[in-house]
């Protein structure tokens, strides 16, 4: 395949996307359930156009205020389709269209999230760096943890559309997974191992995952959570390492830690979940998490006949 071949087929990608995730906050819109970042990602979206480059920067997208135009980064594109194809092997996805229906929602979660930081002002690298300097360690895993929970939601709900599927329960079991994927671009296409701010956004997703999906199960206790949180409130987990005990941010209106017990009677369970992160098989790290929450009562346990939602192959593979 020829440069101009690989970048129209990134480019037909980035289209595609740009379509469902505006038909689908469309009809958010119409149900008034459209949250209120997206109103300025909608009319954002309507005065660019789109491409892809090779820009030979760290940035993932380019905005050229002048033209209105965002061009997305080639490489970073195509490490978010080969990762995610990774992940479709860890989890023993065989048929080639649910694949290559997984390696779309990666490809939807990531182009959000990059429309997001726009929304967010800063929609320069150089923005970055300052942020970076600014607000050593937190400030940007924070702005990106908020930018990945919304992009899953409306990636949620895109396919929860295509699916016909639009009741609660499962717009709720289908963010639960889209979190779970945006974890996966997060922590791989990103590199984050050792890098403490980046593995505690990227846990942050994979807690609301398994929170989203006890929810959408009957089995979160909510008498155990802070009051302010709900599916769509992002979480920034404590450093493990030196925490000793599991805990995380509720970033919402009134931030708060998740939950009041700071229980350090599981510290390995806790050190064996700070070095999971990053780390194949994605499944253990998920499976972890959930210890950790049952253990501390914040969810129940899930029937013994029930597999999790979340780590079940289609029934098509």
């Amino acid at each position: 395949m020829t440069e101009a071949d690989t970048l129209l087929r990134l480019r037909q990608e980035v289209d595609r996307a740009c379509s469902e995730l505006r038909e689908s906050m469309r009809q958010m819109a119409i149900a008034c359930q459209l949250p209120t970042p997206l109103m300025s990602v909608c009319t954002l979206m309507d005065r660019i156009e789109v491409g892809v480059t090779r820009t030979g920067k760290d940035a993932s997208f380019d905005l050229e205020e002048a033209s209105g135009v965002v061009n997305f980064n080639a490489d970073t594109l195509a490490t978010v389709i080969e990762r995610t194809d990774d992940f479709a092997d860890e989890v023993g996805y065989r048929n080639r269209a649910e694949r290559y229906r997984l390696v779309q929602l990666a490809v939807n979660l990531f182009i959000l999230h990059e429309l997001l930081h726009v929304v967010q002002h800063f929609p320069h690298f150089a923005s970055v760096r300052t942020i970076k300097a600014g607000m050593p360690g937190y400030g940007l895993p924070m702005l990106d943890v908020a930018a990945d929970t919304v992009a899953a939601w409306v990636t949620a709900h895109v396919e929860a559309q295509r699916l016909g599927q639009t009741d609660e329960q499962s717009i709720l079991r289908s963010y639960a997974n889209t979190l779970i994927l945006a974890y996966v671009v997060g922590a791989f296409v990103f590199e984050v191992v050792g890098r403490a701010p980046k593995m505690q956004r990227a846990l942050g997703l994979l807690t609301s995952a398994a929170l989203v999906e006890a929810q959408a199960d009957g089995r979160l206790s909510p008498g155990s959570l802070n009051a302010v949180w709900k599916p769509l409130s992002p979480l920034i987990v404590l450093d493990l390492q030196s925490a000793g005990a599991f805990n995380a941010v509720v970033l919402d209106t009134f931030p708060g830690m998740l939950i009041a017990n700071f229980d350090e009677s599981e510290t390995s369970l806790v050190k064996l979940l700070w070095n999971s992160v990053g780390k194949r098989p994605v499944r253990r790290t998920l499976e972890l998490v959930s210890q950790i929450l049952l253990r501390l009562g914040v969810i129940a346990e899930a029937p013994k006949d029930v597999v999790p939602q979340s780590t079940r192959r289609r029934a098509a593979d």
